[in-house]
């Protein structure tokens, strides 16, 4: 059974129905969060905080992710501070879901915002959720704050069902991340991505491939891949250099997860829900523009069925947003 993730795989508590999967990471800093009414106490505050719900893959309006993106601010560098996640249902039933590593505050720095991901995993019943947010001083234990439903209605009635509820689930995207790499000439378009998709299956084991897409146009499809039940083991890698024929632009990269066997649609990561996805500075590295876009991909990881490396030579028409210098 895989461990519930936070920053380098660290258990996380979880207590009463909830079982979650969560990841701690510093924010992306390209992402526009809203300033919210700063509360201080013990010169710590609140100076910006968003959350969002994904995840509703039997489109019943009740979401299995959740993602906080938050900064907090002090007086002070090399404030340590770490924060827990409390759930309330409509029974009145409180629940701790989470705790994280201590972290540091430095002044009013931006740099050391936090993005907090989690996915419910078992039988948390489709329902109206209540979550307080509580930052507390690594030192003392004591606690500093608390944001709730009161404070902050973005935290007021959550729209939240578990993996079981979920009647259309067969796979789920535990974590998916990118790497931008090789920008040769220094103009900020880079012409490597890193890829890395952890998905997990309540079945024994599923046969998938992945199809990328960049703004909307297939880049290519992957070689065939096995997930097994929960595991870290199966994650994947694509690597992939982009040779000639894409126009230097700003593109969104979407991924379709896919049977293996029938083709069938299972699943979708869309830069639209994962921030890191979005707003990708490319290029090709050959200025060659006929039309046809050549990439190099090298794909590993557990349960691969064949180490797939080779080149994709595909038609692209049209790119959105592209920017042709």
């Amino acid at each position: 059974m895989k461990k519930i993730l936070i920053g380098l795989l660290l258990l996380v508590s979880a207590v009463g129905n909830a079982t979650v999967k969560t990841q701690q990471s510093p924010a992306p800093q390209n992402t526009n969060i809203q300033k919210q009414a700063s509360h201080q106490i013990y010169d710590v505050w609140l100076a910006s905080f968003n959350l969002n719900l994904y995840q509703d893959l039997d489109n019943d309006g009740y979401h299995q992710n959740l993602k906080l993106i938050f900064d907090l601010d002090s007086l002070y560098n090399n404030h340590d501070v770490n924060v827990q996640l409390w759930l309330t249902g409509s029974d009145g039933q409180r629940q701790h879901i989470y705790t994280g590593q201590h972290f540091e505050l430095n002044g009013d720095s931006t740099l050391d915002s936090q993005q907090i991901d989690i996915q419910f995993v078992d039988k948390l019943s489709s329902g109206y959720y209540q979550l307080e947010f509580i930052v507390i001083d690594q030192a003392s234990a004591l606690t500093i704050f608390t944001v709730d439903q009161f404070v902050d209605q973005q935290l007021q009635d959550l729209a939240i069902e578990g993996q079981h509820w979920d009647q259309q689930q067969k796979i789920s995207i535990y974590s998916a991340d990118i790497e931008l790499s090789n920008d040769r000439n220094g103009n900020g378009y880079y012409q490597h991505i890193a890829v890395d998709i952890d998905i997990d299956t309540p079945d024994s084991a599923a046969q998938l491939v992945a199809q990328f897409y960049l703004n909307e146009q297939l880049l290519f499809t992957s070689s065939a891949f096995t997930i097994t039940d929960m595991r870290v083991s199966d994650e994947q890698y694509f690597d992939i250099d982009i040779k000639q024929g894409l126009v230097r632009g700003i593109y969104d990269l979407d991924i379709h997860i896919l049977d293996a066997v029938t083709l069938a649609h299972r699943h979708h990561i869309k830069a639209l829900d994962w921030v890191v996805f979005q707003d990708l500075a490319l290029e090709s590295a050959s200025n060659v523009n006929d039309g046809t876009i050549v990439v190099d991909v090298d794909q590993s990881g557990g349960s691969l069925g064949a180490w797939c490396f080779g080149l994709f030579s595909l038609w692209i028409g049209r790119k959105l947003r592209a920017m042709v210098y």
